[in-house]
């Protein structure tokens, strides 16, 4: 099949959704599948060896300075291609201020115009490249928020076009108003052009039907996969210390400071051998102060040699990652529509402990490689985990079985195929 892959890059930042992109591209190619990737706003980080990626199109740049200044709309290409440097772009993404919802109201909803936007020179410079190439039998969108420029693509190229669904409703849900609403009715507007979308679990399938306000069967479910190499074969050899991990975004939305507290519960008894908690994932400039107020809780907690961030983590070390932690738990706030710290986390041998929300629930009832707790509730967080630290035999049990589904049911290939299978099933060929 041949698919064009429209990746939105998340520039300096590790993004779930440009790793998940990355692997599940090369391993469609690997399956012999002819895939283009196209990169859209900055550079897309990803894990894959082999994957090649075409030049940035509709770089972060160049959109925000078409939409603020009316002049850059009319630049010659020699200029624009200046400011599509990826040096440039991963460089200016450090700052912040091209990811941050508040910031991009205005712009999004521009986007989701799509070709009627203030971004037009750029959306007709990616129709004219993809014209001038190979027909795709498809084109698939990272994300929704992608929508507007993906029913320009289907009216000029005149081929289906299918979404991923990438938590968009969150972004969108962060803008003031009357921004949010308008960003809500022009992604509804341009969703019902689209030929279908795509999500990873059944919740998050339900959710963004009614937000999107599109019938169920236009929204096919596949299940999350990852690339399984480094991961070890069987579960490690549990570390005497228990160990709790954390791995995603450090942000307010991920739980970190509801987590901390309740670590801090484990820390304060004396009836059992201590405690760690390991914190890893990308910290963007804006959550510094968030982090500094919850290691500084855990300082005046008196439990801060018991906590430890250990940074951004490269492919490698994150596998080390989870290797070395007993349970892994991110208590978010609010529904995850990818969670792929769960399966990474399962493939390590490592087990959960998550709140009963969303595609949480889904994960830990379909692999028994969990404790579910209620949302909301730092202290059945802390007895979760009690839990687990005093008992062994079920921490052993529990691991095997993350492990096991991990193995069996979520791999990228796996992953791939089924995604296949969806598009055969959706799109005329």
């Amino acid at each position: 099949m041949k698919i064009d892959y429209i990746m939105a890059g998340a520039g300096s930042m590790v993004c779930g959704s440009c790793l998940r992109d990355g692997a599940l591209i090369a391993t469609l190619c690997a399956q012999g599948h002819d895939v283009q990737a196209i990169p859209v706003y900055t550079p897309a980080r990803h894990e894959a060896d082999d994957m090649t990626v075409q030049p940035i199109f509709m770089g972060g740049l160049n959109i925000w300075l078409q939409h603020k200044i009316g002049l850059f709309r009319y630049t010659p290409r020699w200029v624009d291609r200046w400011f599509d440097s990826p040096r440039l772009l991963n460089y200016i993404s450090r700052f912040g201020g091209m990811t941050e919802a508040r910031e991009l109201a205005a712009l999004t909803i521009s986007t989701l115009r799509g070709a009627q936007g203030t971004q037009r020179k750029e959306v007709k410079r990616l129709l004219d490249w993809m014209r001038d190439q190979r027909r795709p039998d498809v084109v698939m969108l990272s994300n929704a928020l992608l929508v507007g420029v993906g029913a320009a693509i289907r009216q000029c190229l005149d081929v289906p076009v299918v979404s991923l669904l990438s938590g968009e409703d969150l972004f969108i849900n962060d803008f003031p108003e009357p921004q949010r609403s308008e960003a809500i009715a022009a992604l509804r507007e341009q969703a019902a052009r689209c030929d279908g979308f795509i999500a990873f679990n059944e919740s998050y399938r339900n959710w963004m039907r009614e937000y999107l306000e599109a019938p169920l069967e236009k929204i096919e479910r596949l299940p999350l996969g990852i690339d399984l190499r480094g991961y070890p074969d069987s579960v490690p050899e549990a570390a005497q210390e228990f160990t709790v991990g954390f791995l995603a975004r450090i942000c307010p939305q991920k739980g970190l400071l509801e987590l901390v507290r309740a670590f801090g519960s484990l820390c304060k008894e004396d009836t059992q051998p201590g405690a760690r908690l390991r914190i890893a994932g990308y910290l963007g400039p804006e959550y510094r102060d968030y982090l500094d107020r919850v290691l500084a809780m855990a300082r005046d907690g008196g439990y801060a040699d018991c906590v430890e961030y250990v940074g951004e983590l490269s492919r490698t070390e994150k596998i080390a990652f989870l290797k070395s932690v007993s349970v892994l738990c991110v208590p978010s706030v609010h529904g995850e529509s990818k969670a792929q710290f769960i399966p990474e986390a399962m493939a390590a041998g490592a087990a959960l402990v998550l709140p009963e929300t969303g595609c949480f629930s889904e994960w830990v009832n379909a692999s028994g490689g969990g404790i579910l707790c209620p949302p909301d509730s730092e202290d059945a967080l802390a007895a979760a985990l009690r839990t687990l630290r005093d008992n062994r035999d079920l921490l052993t049990a529990l691991r095997a079985a993350a492990h096991r589904t991990a193995h069996a049911r979520h791999g990228i290939d796996a992953m791939a195929e089924s995604l296949i299978e969806i598009l055969e099933r959706r799109i005329p060929l």
